[in-house]
């Protein structure tokens, strides 16, 4: 697991630095979901090694980084909540290009119109998330020709994981964006079709509670199921990175 920690400022100087020197880059984030699907699918795996830039999204996740970089801070956790709306400020001070994907239908476009009446004159377009991913499809072709017609400097993918980061990675090739960006549910929260856990939750780790609690059939399993195979994988791995030195050491 490679992390690139950032905080909002760092994130937000970064997209717009690629963005207005035209260098491409693929920005992730990590949680214990993310672990948990990476652990199951070399897909998965291969949309993190593509990413440029790896951030920290879950508490658990900041703080098995902090074990070995102790100047991380509760400012290094950062969800796509936190960071767009001030990217968005910044972006129409640039007068750089925004599209969002994802959602169901409408959901996009009434993110849109959220994100136009707070920043007057951002250029923004918008397309559901409800469409056949297949590589070839006429669906899929369909999308990136959007893209590639608007040539946005920033991509917001939010299909939800591990729906976002599949086709990110079978797609990045053909995307006609500078910046590509995956969101997970911040389309659905600016669209008004999920509400948003409060903010105050995240510094005490307990977003997820919240989002437990207002969808526990759909939610269950990653919460309550993931993290304990997540955390047995990761001391599988590192008893054997130990047993494994002590035999290299013992075999010197």
């Amino acid at each position: 697991m490679t992390l690139h920690p950032l905080t909002v400022p760092q994130i937000v100087n970064e997209i717009v630095l690629r963005s207005l020197t035209g260098e491409r880059m693929l920005l992730a984030n990590h949680n214990l979901h993310s672990l948990y699907l990476m652990q199951r699918d070399p897909l998965i795996q291969s949309f993190y090694d593509r990413a440029e830039r790896t951030i920290i999204d879950g508490t658990p996740i900041l703080r098995m980084a902090q074990r070995k970089k102790d100047d991380l801070t509760s400012a290094h956790r950062v969800g796509s909540t936190d960071w767009l709306g001030a990217l968005l400020h910044v972006a129409n001070e640039a007068g750089l290009r925004i599209a969002l994907l994802g959602g169901a239908p409408g959901v996009a476009d009434r993110a849109k119109d959220e994100i136009v009446q707070r920043f007057e004159g951002i250029e923004v377009a918008a397309h559901d998330g409800f469409f056949d991913t297949t590589r070839n499809s006429a669906d899929n072709r369909a999308v990136l020709d959007w893209i590639k017609q608007f040539r946005p400097d920033v991509l917001l993918v939010g299909m939800g994981m591990p729906r976002q980061e599949l086709w990110v990675q079978e797609n990045y090739d053909d995307l006609a964006a500078t910046v590509t960006c995956t969101v997970g549910g911040c389309l659905d929260y600016i669209g008004g079709a999920q509400d948003l856990a409060p903010r105050w939750l995240g510094q005490y780790g307990l977003e997820w509670a919240y989002r437990l609690a207002r969808s526990p059939r759909r939610l269950s399993r990653r919460y309550l199921a993931e993290p304990p195979a997540v955390a047995f994988h990761l001391l599988h791995t590192r008893l054997r990175a130990s047993a494994k030195g002590g035999a290299d050491q013992a075999s010197v």
